[in-house]
């Protein structure tokens, strides 16, 4: 079936959607103009599973998630969504799972991009139960990958403030990255404890995000913190935190950086903190 498109209301759009998902597990799109005030031009692509797989509901589920969720975006802006939805069975029930890619755009500032995932179980029920369960699931997946992609957007408006309690709370995981990405961005300065703090995550991406933050910030307090990250038996991390170390620069750099290359267990590190000390040389730091 070819993609649909229209630009008709939110609650046409649903219908339509709703059609759709129940008739065909191949892809739907739609183009969907809001009322006013928060007026979208919102595009939705869903893809289904094989014939030979489990129903996957993309239309109900894309229409629910549209309509049930709090998604308003400022004057001026057009905001494209790209949905991919995969339904795989698990015994007796589903495990949906949606990626969304919210593409925001606007007359006065350049495109960007937010993303989100999620991972739902669901149709764990007899029949008929399970359709509704299913389709529940698939629009909880959806909704839950549009929340992280729309918390990402949000936070990229948000005031200082808020992107510290972001930073403070630790979660959710997406709104955390994206804090960061601000935090970096802006120079936030009191944004370097915080950060400092998320350096013994366990989870790398974190981590990855908060050294390239501290690199941007270029505050000589985040230099030895970063040294003992660089100085970590993980991959990849340690040249993040290499390079963030050279790019706020100075004496104290210099010195975190001798250490590295006299204490990492890998030559590999030993030699990059060399390079990057030789580049950096004696100068000062910003």
């Amino acid at each position: 079936m070819e993609p649909v498109r229209r630009q008709i209301s939110p609650i046409i759009a649903a219908l339509a959607m709703v059609v759709t998902g129940c008739r065909d597990r191949g892809e739907t799109a739609f183009e969907a103009l809001p009322a006013p005030p928060a007026a979208w031009d919102l595009h939705v692509e869903g893809g289904g599973t094989q014939d030979t797989g489990p129903w996957c509901p993309v239309g109900i589920g894309t229409a629910l998630a549209l309509v049930t969720g709090p998604w308003r975006f400022e004057a001026g802006e057009t905001a494209h969504l790209h949905l991919k939805v995969g339904c795989e069975a698990a015994g007796r029930c589903v495990d949906v799972v949606a990626g969304v890619g919210l593409v925001v755009t606007s007359r006065t500032e350049p495109e960007a991009l937010f993303e989100g995932a999620a991972l739902r179980r669901a149709g764990c029920a007899p029949w008929p139960l399970s359709i509704a369960f299913q389709v529940a699931g698939t629009a909880g997946a959806i909704r839950e990958a549009l929340a992280m992609a729309y918390e990402q957007y949000r936070l990229d408006r948000a005031p200082d403030v808020e992107v510290l309690r972001v930073l403070e709370a630790g979660r959710p995981r997406g709104a955390l990255l994206q804090a960061m990405v601000v935090a970096g961005d802006r120079g936030m300065r009191e944004a370097v404890p915080l950060l400092l703090r998320h350096l013994d995550s366990e989870d790398s991406g974190v981590v990855m995000r908060a050294v390239g933050a501290l690199g941007r910030i270029r505050d000589p307090a985040a230099l030895r913190p970063l040294g003992r990250v660089a100085l970590a038996p993980v991959p990849d991390v340690p040249h993040a935190a290499l390079q963030a170390v050279a790019d706020i620069g100075g004496e104290e750099a210099r010195r975190v950086l001798e250490m590295v290359m006299a204490q990492s267990q890998s030559p590999v590190v030993a030699r990059e903190a060399r390079d990057l000390l030789q580049r950096i040389g004696g100068g000062k730091g910003e």
